[in-house]
């Protein structure tokens, strides 16, 4: 999975980004200003720069394709039921997505013993930006073969 909060049974995203960072505020805000308070806009936060898609082409394609989210998706809490917790998982931390929160989250993970964790300088639409090396690590996890070769300092 490409940078994203992870949170833990009975959170919400909102609960695991925590108030601190002002995001379940600011989203809060502008979906009662915009979308009668229940979607959030994909803009700003969603654009496709935002999202590391500074492609002309790509971004424009993106564009198209964005749509207003749920404000429930963001503030309902996870009910899980601890089934995954054994199962190898991958973490890509996307370096040019500067969140504390997520480099606190990847640095977590790698000391998890069912998690690897990527370390990769790109935007959070890395699927976008660089499907052939989305592909080569879905490749690799299906084949069982070590994701993380090295793990360089995200600048």
């Amino acid at each position: 999975m490409p940078t994203a909060v992870l949170p833990r049974n009975g959170e919400s995203y909102f609960d695991a980004v925590g108030d601190d960072s002002g995001m379940p505020e600011i989203l809060r805000s502008q979906a009662t200003e915009t979308a009668a308070g229940w979607m959030v806009s994909p803009e700003p936060f969603f654009a496709p720069e935002g999202l590391g898609v500074v492609d002309e082409a790509d971004a424009v394609w993106l564009a198209r394709r964005l749509t207003a989210h749920p404000l429930s998706a963001l503030a309902d809490k996870v009910v899980l039921s601890g089934a995954a917790d054994r199962l190898p998982k991958t973490y890509v931390r996307c370096g040019r997505l500067p969140v504390p929160v997520l480099e606190n989250l990847a640095s977590s993970l790698e000391t998890q013993p069912h998690w690897q964790v990527e370390r990769w300088d790109c935007g959070h639409d890395v699927m976008i930006t660089e499907p052939d090396r989305v592909v080569d690590l879905l490749r690799r996890i299906e084949a069982g073969r070590p994701t993380v070769a090295a793990r360089p300092a995200v600048s």
